[in-house]
């Protein structure tokens, strides 16, 4: 649903499978932005870092935060510089008061 929904949200209205030359490219490229914006609204970074923090393998985060492992996935190779920074402050606070 976060995904069809973010399909709309960045104005996506048109069906391109199939419409010819070009289009199964541009229909990639909207489907990893629409996964992204997904994937930015279904997992905030503080719960990120928590459900890390709690659990060591990804299937085990991904549930913890209700999402798919895919959607995890996208929201870890889609983060910014600044969002790194943050996750790896973050978990970094965790060691330190280990």
């Amino acid at each position: 649903m976060a995904h069809e929904l973010a399909h709309i949200d960045l104005g996506h209205h048109e069906q391109l499978a199939g419409c010819g030359r070009g289009t199964a490219r541009l229909a990639r490229r909207r489907e990893v932005q629409a996964d992204g914006l997904a994937a930015r609204r279904l997992v905030r970074l503080d719960d990120l870092i928590a459900a890390r923090r709690a659990y060591d393998c990804p299937w085990l985060v991904a549930e913890h935060l209700d999402v798919t492992e895919h959607m995890l996935r996208v929201r870890i190779d889609q983060m910014y510089g600044g969002e790194i920074a943050v996750v790896r402050r973050g978990l970094a606070e965790q060691e330190t008061h280990a």
